[in-house]
């Protein structure tokens, strides 16, 4: 009898650590994932969602009736609404079977209006803030479900901007729109105001994660 519990508790040990280790491995790959995905974002690329991300029915409709049938497959900055972050860090990630829900903790500078970029002004936020991240593993790889709106960088957004700037210099004035007018000029203030904050920071962008 007492061979039999021995057996079975081995058994169950055994069974245990394989669980524990399929666990672990889970969480780790889902915290190497989540970390590229915001790195990416932070650092500026605007294609990391067409990649790295999934929407459900319900959300693509809701991004189709607010900017056009193209934007639940391809997205740009200035057609949502965007988060400006100094950094951030994944605090909490938990595990169940193929899904995941992921804590990141960021530094938020400011953020856009509910129009989206470049349609409404940057707002100073100045915050810490808490947003949960959706994961699944679909075909031996992880991907956001859903994904909050982009976190990011001071110096990546300048960036942007200043391609943007460059294309629309030329003709804006005399062939703009209204509309492309107070966007060309939002960019510039924008771009004023994130670069005399960054000059103040200095390496602000430089450490964007803690792991």
């Amino acid at each position: 009898m007492i061979n039999k519990k021995i057996a079975a508790c081995t058994i169950c040990i055994i069974l245990f650590s394989h669980a524990w280790g399929i666990a672990a491995e889970n969480i780790d790959g889902a915290r190497e994932f989540i970390i590229f995905f915001l790195k990416s974002e932070f650092n500026g690329g605007q294609d990391n969602r067409v990649d790295n991300a999934v929407y459900s029915p319900e959300r693509k409709k809701l991004i189709e009736e607010m900017y056009g049938p193209l934007k639940g497959e391809i997205f740009f900055w200035d057609s949502e609404r965007l988060s400006v972050v100094d950094s951030f860090e994944v605090t909490n990630i938990k595990i169940n079977n193929s899904k995941a829900t992921v804590n990141v903790k960021f530094e938020e500078f400011a953020c856009t209006g509910n129009k989206g970029y470049g349609r409404s002004p940057l707002i100073k936020t100045i915050k810490e803030s808490v947003v949960t991240y959706s994961l699944e593993n679909k075909n031996g790889r992880w991907l956001v479900i859903d994904p909050p709106i982009p976190r990011i960088s001071k110096k990546a957004l300048v960036d942007y901007n200043i391609q943007q700037i460059k294309l629309m210099s030329d003709w804006i004035m005399e062939k703009g729109s209204k509309f492309q007018k107070e966007f060309y000029h939002n960019l510039i203030s924008t771009n004023d105001m994130l670069k005399s904050e960054t000059s103040r920071d200095g390496q602000a962008e430089s450490t964007p994660v803690k792991e």
